[in-house]
């Protein structure tokens, strides 16, 4: 039987997970899902990346999230975090404390395949890798914060790093990466805290018009 592979196509990669989501009570999880998708819908479809334009998945405790060509890293980089962050604080200011949550957010770019069955390929795995790596969650629990971004190394040196696109480089800090058989530097920001630790918006996280991404 003839084969015929799925190309590898060029594109940014968006997950996004929730904390502690395994140890929240079975009631409250699909509740936690659904807000989850409503965070993230809007923070994309303000940043001009609607959620309908792209590949996503549900992943049971987050969302994988991947970008056509034509957006560009730029929008995912800047302002997608930034309204992220502001609607988790609202929502998070009206929750009791069974409801509120504090997010996972991991931002790669590279050669990706997608079909009806999901996605695949180096660039899907280097993303989970930095989601889940352990110097990543503990850097996000000793800040307290409720929402904190790992980028690739590869994004910060190409884009955030020359200044092409977006956050001031100075708003973040270098995280050593060993997550399964990924060895490696990225780069992480969380939320400027303002008055009683509650998160402010960083305006150091901006949009520069007409960015393309790698």
């Amino acid at each position: 039987m003839n084969h015929t592979p799925t190309p590898l196509l060029h594109r940014t990669l968006v997950a996004v997970d929730i904390v502690g989501f395994g140890g929240r009570e079975p009631g409250v999880q699909p509740y936690l899902r659904k807000v989850l998708r409503r965070l993230v819908k809007s923070a994309l479809k303000e940043a001009g990346v609607p959620l309908r334009s792209c590949h996503h998945e549900d992943r049971g405790d987050g969302m994988l999230v991947i970008a056509p060509a034509e957006a560009g890293a730029g929008p995912l980089l800047g302002p997608f975090p930034a309204l992220l962050q502001a609607g988790l604080r609202s929502h998070n200011l009206m929750s009791s404390p069974e409801a509120r949550l504090a997010l996972r957010v991991a931002v790669h770019a590279g050669y990706v395949a997608t079909d009806r069955e999901g996605a695949a390929g180096a660039a899907a795995n280097h993303l989970f890798r930095l989601l889940d790596a352990a110097s990543f969650k503990a850097a996000l629990g000793d800040r307290g914060a409720g929402l904190g971004m790992i980028v690739s190394r590869y994004l910060y040196d190409e884009i955030v790093r020359p200044g092409f696109a977006l956050p001031d480089p100075g708003a973040f800090v270098r995280i050593e990466v060993e997550c399964k058989e990924t060895s490696c530097d990225a780069w992480a920001w969380f939320p400027q805290e303002g008055p009683a630790g509650r998160a402010e918006p960083d305006r150091r996280l901006r949009a520069v018009p007409g960015e393309q991404g790698p």
